[in-house]
């Protein structure tokens, strides 16, 4: 059944308690309340059988009809349900076909967290095959699943396993409080990376229109994160891979910013057009020698082309920063996220292309994790 927006009606018998409801998945709801999640009201009265629903076109119509079922009497209602369901049966059996049935037993919350060992990747893959949050798993250790359901925690179980990262199983990973989409072509989005937009939004605070330019967008996080931030930017993410741009372009439309962002195939500065206010980048750093040393999940599962920063790691900074001039505003910003050790090599190279304070900035482990500077003023 596709999802839409329903109201319907809970009831044990003709005569016993009714309960009116509102929901954009009925199937999943009315199996809550079956299994007494998210409503205390039908455990205590016991009101489980779903007796009446109406697929509406739209959030609205739906709205109306729950307000007229809050407001009207109780023989209007009885009416409404015995018009279409004169022997009051149980409806949500007509919603299902046998490979939708909840599993009788569930599954219980911490076996899953016991085979994963972490509690919370057991939490985040049910809440991804669910649509629970974290609220509705409060309290719960038996989790009903459909058939289907089953057997999609059984391969993200199996996959895990494996070491597959689960941000590559589920399809997605948070960054600044958004999630995105993500799969082998992109790198994911670490919370290192959330000092760039930090400094960025604090740069153009006070400012009229802004330009932005990512370079080696990735899954565009951090344009798109920006974009968002910054109602008066507008930006271009630019990476050399197409499959990764494909992934930027969803995470911009599935986030709202899509009329104020465009993605270029480019090799840096290659393809890129015009002057920005701020240039920020997350290149590869990692030393090539090095790469086959990092952790599987890592080495595995993220593209070597993000990964990858040459013979000393610093063969994109010895790109971009000399050609930065010709694409950077006066009085712009650059800022660039880089590996251990290297701000002292970037730091100068960012010197040779003329910045003035420069600062580098460091993780919550107190290492330098980002360079950011401003091209003076003409």
């Amino acid at each position: 059944m596709t999802k839409d927006f329903y109201v319907y009606m809970l009831s044990a018998k003709k005569n016993g308690t009714i309960y009116k409801g509102m929901t954009s998945d009925l199937l999943k709801r009315t199996c809550q309340h079956k299994n007494n999640i998210g409503s205390q009201f039908t455990k205590k009265y016991n009101v489980k059988n779903l007796v009446w629903y109406k697929q509406c076109g739209n959030w609205e119509d739906a709205v109306q009809w729950e307000k007229r079922l809050r407001r009207y009497s109780r023989q209007w209602k009885i009416n409404l349900i015995e018009e279409e369901n004169p022997q009051w049966n149980d409806l949500y059996a007509d919603l299902l076909d046998y490979t939708d049935k909840p599993c009788n037993d569930g599954v219980k919350l911490r076996e899953i967290s016991q085979k994963l060992n972490s509690p919370l990747e057991a939490r985040m893959f049910i809440k991804h095959i669910t649509n629970l949050t974290d609220s509705d798993l409060i309290g719960m250790d038996t989790i009903p699943l459909t058939q289907e359901q089953r057997e999609t925690l059984d391969d993200f179980i199996g996959q895990r396993l494996k070491g597959r990262p689960v941000s590559k199983i589920i399809g997605e990973k948070e960054f600044y409080g958004r999630v995105f989409h993500v799969t082998n072509d992109v790198l994911d989005p670490r919370p290192e990376t959330e000092q760039i937009i930090d400094e960025a939004i604090s740069f153009s605070k006070g400012k009229g229109a802004i330009r932005i330019l990512d370079l080696g967008t990735g899954s565009g996080c951090i344009l798109t994160t920006l974009l968002n931030e910054i109602p008066n930017a507008t930006g271009v993410g630019g990476d050399i891979s197409d499959a990764a741009l494909k992934i930027a372009q969803q995470n911009a439309q599935a986030l709202n910013v899509a009329d104020r962002a465009e993605f270029i195939q480019s090799n840096w500065f290659e393809s890129i057009e015009g002057s920005f206010d701020i240039i920020v980048t997350n290149p590869p750093y990692i030393e090539t020698r090095t790469v086959e040393k990092l952790d599987k999940d890592v080495r595995d599962y993220d593209p070597m082309i993000a990964l990858d920063g040459g013979k000393d790691g610093l063969t994109p900074y010895k790109v971009i920063l000399p050609q930065i001039r010709n694409h950077l505003n006066p009085a712009g910003l650059f800022m660039c996220e880089h590996g251990t050790g290297q701000s002292p090599d970037i730091e100068r190279l960012m010197e040779n292309a003329g910045f003035e304070m420069i600062r580098v900035h460091h993780d919550l482990a107190g290492h330098d994790r980002c360079v950011s500077g401003l091209i003076p003023q003409k």
